[in-house]
């Protein structure tokens, strides 16, 4: 062997390892983040779901449940896990909108129970679009949208 060659061989060892210590790291780091957004994008399910029960609630016991609309916040309060949460009716791609009634679907009658039209009651669908959002620290949140049909008896004026 010459002189020097056991320098070049050792700095080029030296570098091997560095590109995969390098790389190591690098899918470490990125599992970490891809775990976070799941947990984000979960966290944003579950307040969706949360938010649609909630509405669902103000249907039971409106008058009106074509009026109900929940805005979203423009600062959501702080959580005790780090996170901001925050869901409104409506949809990503138009905003806040209301609780609409399905005009083209005629709701079957519940089984078991007469609604003539003595009882005063009818059967109604409502649409209800829900969004919900979850942001932690300065990471771009995480958005899920649900649409639910709400069937309901409503009184017939």
């Amino acid at each position: 062997m010459e002189k020097g060659s056991v320098l070049i061989l050792t700095i080029i060892t030296v570098l091997i390892m560095s590109i995969m210590i390098t790389g190591l790291l690098t899918i470490g780091s990125t599992e970490i983040r891809t775990a976070q957004n799941y947990q984000l994008k979960k966290k944003s399910f579950y307040h969706a779901v949360q938010g649609l029960e909630t509405v669902i609630e103000q249907v039971r016991n409106a008058e009106d449940p074509a009026s109900i609309q929940v805005n979203k916040l423009t600062s959501p309060p702080l959580e005790s896990d780090g996170t901001r949460k925050n869901y409104y009716t409506g949809n990503m791609a138009s905003g806040v909108s209301t609780v609409t009634r399905f005009e083209e679907i005629t709701p079957p009658q519940l089984v078991g129970i007469s609604l003539g039209t003595e009882a005063g009651f009818i059967p109604v669908m409502y649409r209800v679009p829900i969004v919900a959002e979850v942001a932690a620290g300065s990471k771009s949140p995480a958005c899920t949208e649900i649409e639910a049909g709400i069937y309901a008896l409503m009184k017939n004026y």
